[in-house]
């Protein structure tokens, strides 16, 4: 199940980065572009040790620990909407340059 989340945040890395290329983003859209994947893959990471965590206590999930991890999937789920919304911006500024001229 980890190994899988990761291979599909590799995956569109490796997409967004060869888009960049392509596109040829200024230094300032890459610095933007890094630090989105940057962010939506840090707070992944820290979602599953926080997961890895509760599950260790070997104590039933409780109320409490159940609410904790939404709020972490949460928080991830925003950090992809977040990282979206900015690279699609980028990429997408970039392409209408490329493709009519600016």
């Amino acid at each position: 199940d980890l190994d899988s989340i990761f291979f599909v945040y590799f995956f569109l890395t490796s997409a967004t980065i060869a888009a960049s290329l392509v596109l040829r983003i200024s230094l300032l859209q890459w610095t933007i572009v890094i630090l989105a994947l940057t962010v939506v893959l840090s707070a992944e990471m820290f979602n599953q040790s926080v997961k890895s965590l509760f599950l260790s206590l070997g104590r039933p999930i409780d109320e409490s620990i159940k609410a904790a991890l939404r709020i972490g999937s949460a928080a991830v789920f925003v950090t992809i909407v977040g990282s979206i919304l900015t690279i699609g911006l980028i990429l997408g500024k970039a392409a209408l340059e490329m493709f009519h001229g600016s």
